[in-house]
């Protein structure tokens, strides 16, 4: 078998069933495991790249680190942020002074709303009584 023409992922399934508790040396199965972590690291660190390209954050320069430090953080608290972000967007809302004026606006005309509901129900029954 060309062990060269494998994946990454492929060598180490390759390693684990090769195992054998006769002929597998300790050294062997640390190499193995060591290998698997750094595996994993690389594909942790590919996900995070990927978070930083989506903000913009060039990893490459020390201004980017405080970015780099937000970047990770909102991904880590906001899941789904990006899809909060692309709607806030959708209607045009960039500050948050300007969220907040249309969060009040909003509260006030559900206020007006609810204070509405009892006087047309009042003249719906008041109609619709015969």
């Amino acid at each position: 078998m060309k062990f060269n023409n494998l994946t990454d992922e492929e060598l180490i399934r390759h390693a684990y069933l090769a195992q054998n508790d006769l002929t597998t040396t300790d050294l062997e199965r640390v190499v193995v495991e060591r290998f698997e972590k750094v595996l994993a690291e690389n594909t942790l660190n590919a996900g995070a790249i990927a978070v930083l390209d989506e903000f913009d954050v060039n990893v490459h320069t020390t201004a980017g680190i405080e970015n780099l430090r937000d970047g990770l953080q909102f991904y880590a608290d906001f899941p789904d942020g990006r899809a909060l972000l692309d709607v806030l967007d959708q209607f045009g809302v960039f500050m948050p002074d300007n969220l907040h004026k249309r969060l009040e606006r909003l509260d006030k005309f559900d206020q007006v709303m609810e204070d509405l509901t009892d006087p047309l129900t009042t003249l719906q029954s008041l109609v619709t009584t015969e």
